[in-house]
Protein backbone atom coordinates (compact mmCIF):
# COMPACT_ATOMS: atom_id res chain seq x y z
CA UNK A 1 0.00 0.00 0.00
CA UNK A 2 1.36 3.60 -0.83
CA UNK A 3 1.54 6.19 1.92
CA UNK A 4 -0.58 7.89 0.31
CA UNK A 5 -3.21 5.22 0.35
CA UNK A 6 -2.67 4.59 3.94
CA UNK A 7 -1.99 8.42 4.68
CA UNK A 8 -5.85 8.74 3.44
CA UNK A 9 -7.60 5.39 4.77
CA UNK A 10 -5.87 6.50 8.35
CA UNK A 11 -8.23 9.49 8.10
CA UNK A 12 -10.76 6.78 9.92
CA UNK A 13 -8.99 5.75 12.13
CA UNK A 14 -11.77 3.93 14.24
CA UNK A 15 -11.91 1.94 11.50
CA UNK A 16 -8.41 0.75 12.45
CA UNK A 17 -9.31 0.81 15.98
CA UNK A 18 -11.94 -1.59 15.81
CA UNK A 19 -10.43 -4.11 13.41
CA UNK A 20 -7.13 -4.37 15.57
CA UNK A 21 -9.24 -5.35 18.66
CA UNK A 22 -11.92 -7.61 16.61
CA UNK A 23 -9.23 -9.67 15.02
CA UNK A 24 -7.05 -9.81 17.81
CA UNK A 25 -9.79 -11.39 19.24
CA UNK A 26 -10.95 -13.59 16.29
CA UNK A 27 -7.20 -14.80 16.58
CA UNK A 28 -7.72 -15.71 20.29
CA UNK A 29 -4.70 -13.17 21.29
CA UNK A 30 -4.49 -11.17 24.03
CA UNK A 31 -2.88 -7.85 24.16
CA UNK A 32 0.48 -8.72 25.40
CA UNK A 33 0.34 -11.82 23.44
CA UNK A 34 0.42 -9.24 20.22
CA UNK A 35 2.88 -7.23 21.52
CA UNK A 36 5.37 -9.79 22.10
CA UNK A 37 4.80 -11.18 18.50
CA UNK A 38 5.09 -8.44 16.82
CA UNK A 39 7.32 -6.33 18.76
CA UNK A 40 5.01 -3.53 19.31
CA UNK A 41 4.46 -2.18 23.25
CA UNK A 42 1.03 -3.69 24.92
CA UNK A 43 0.97 -0.41 26.44
CA UNK A 44 0.78 0.88 22.70
CA UNK A 45 -1.47 -2.22 21.06
CA UNK A 46 -4.09 -0.95 24.22
CA UNK A 47 -3.71 2.64 23.02
CA UNK A 48 -4.34 1.92 19.62
CA UNK A 49 -7.03 -0.18 20.25
CA UNK A 50 -9.08 2.12 22.50
CA UNK A 51 -8.15 5.49 21.20
CA UNK A 52 -8.36 6.83 17.08
CA UNK A 53 -4.60 6.68 16.54
CA UNK A 54 -2.34 7.17 13.24
CA UNK A 55 0.45 4.31 14.05
CA UNK A 56 3.55 4.02 11.47
CA UNK A 57 3.44 1.96 8.46
CA UNK A 58 5.86 -0.03 10.08
CA UNK A 59 4.18 -0.65 12.69
CA UNK A 60 0.82 -1.76 11.25
CA UNK A 61 2.66 -4.06 8.83
CA UNK A 62 4.13 -6.29 11.89
CA UNK A 63 0.90 -5.90 13.42
CA UNK A 64 -0.43 -7.39 10.44
CA UNK A 65 2.00 -10.19 9.57
CA UNK A 66 1.08 -11.56 13.44
CA UNK A 67 -2.14 -11.50 12.35
CA UNK A 68 -1.77 -13.25 8.99
CA UNK A 69 -3.61 -10.68 7.26
CA UNK A 70 -2.82 -7.53 4.95
CA UNK A 71 -2.41 -4.23 6.42
CA UNK A 72 -5.20 -3.03 3.92
CA UNK A 73 -7.35 -5.11 5.79
CA UNK A 74 -6.22 -4.00 9.07
CA UNK A 75 -6.91 -0.39 8.55
CA UNK A 76 -10.24 -1.19 6.52
CA UNK A 77 -8.93 -0.63 2.84
CA UNK A 78 -11.06 -3.92 1.29
CA UNK A 79 -14.21 -2.52 2.93
CA UNK A 80 -13.79 0.46 0.34
CA UNK A 81 -11.89 -0.90 -2.17
CA UNK A 82 -14.47 -1.06 -4.88
CA UNK A 83 -16.05 2.34 -4.33
CA UNK A 84 -12.59 3.84 -4.08
CA UNK A 85 -11.32 2.56 -7.10
CA UNK A 86 -14.31 3.69 -9.27
CA UNK A 87 -14.00 7.20 -7.23
CA UNK A 88 -10.58 7.46 -8.20
CA UNK A 89 -10.59 6.22 -11.91
CA UNK A 90 -12.48 9.36 -12.99
CA UNK A 91 -9.88 12.26 -11.05
CA UNK A 92 -8.13 14.12 -13.45
CA UNK A 93 -4.48 14.85 -12.82
CA UNK A 94 -4.91 18.15 -12.03
CA UNK A 95 -7.21 17.11 -9.26
CA UNK A 96 -4.95 14.33 -7.72
CA UNK A 97 -1.64 17.34 -7.62
CA UNK A 98 -3.89 18.85 -5.55
CA UNK A 99 -5.06 16.40 -3.41
CA UNK A 100 -1.07 15.66 -3.03
CA UNK A 101 -1.02 19.80 -1.95
CA UNK A 102 -3.78 19.16 0.34
CA UNK A 103 -2.53 16.05 2.05
CA UNK A 104 0.50 17.93 2.45
CA UNK A 105 -0.79 21.07 4.68
CA UNK A 106 -1.12 20.84 8.52
CA UNK A 107 -4.43 19.66 9.87
CA UNK A 108 -5.36 22.78 10.47
CA UNK A 109 -5.18 24.01 7.41
CA UNK A 110 -6.47 20.88 5.53
CA UNK A 111 -9.83 21.08 7.85
CA UNK A 112 -9.65 24.80 6.61
CA UNK A 113 -10.03 23.37 2.86
CA UNK A 114 -12.15 20.57 3.78
CA UNK A 115 -14.59 23.47 5.59
CA UNK A 116 -14.95 25.60 2.48
CA UNK A 117 -15.66 22.55 0.17
CA UNK A 118 -18.42 21.86 2.98
CA UNK A 119 -19.99 24.90 2.41
CA UNK A 120 -19.61 24.91 -1.42
CA UNK A 121 -21.37 21.79 -1.68
CA UNK A 122 -24.37 22.55 0.55
CA UNK A 123 -24.50 25.50 -1.12
CA UNK A 124 -25.15 23.41 -4.68
CA UNK A 125 -27.33 21.05 -2.47
CA UNK A 126 -29.23 24.23 -1.34
CA UNK A 127 -29.44 25.37 -4.63
CA UNK A 128 -30.58 22.05 -6.06
CA UNK A 129 -33.65 21.76 -3.51
CA UNK A 130 -35.00 25.31 -4.35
Amino acid sequence: MSSMYYTFFMKNKNIFSENLKRLRKKFGLTQEELAKLSGVSRRMITYYETNPAEPSIKRVEKIAKVLNISIEELVGYKKMDVNLKSNFSNIDSRTLKKFKQILSLTPEQRHMVYAFVDSLTNKNKDKKAS
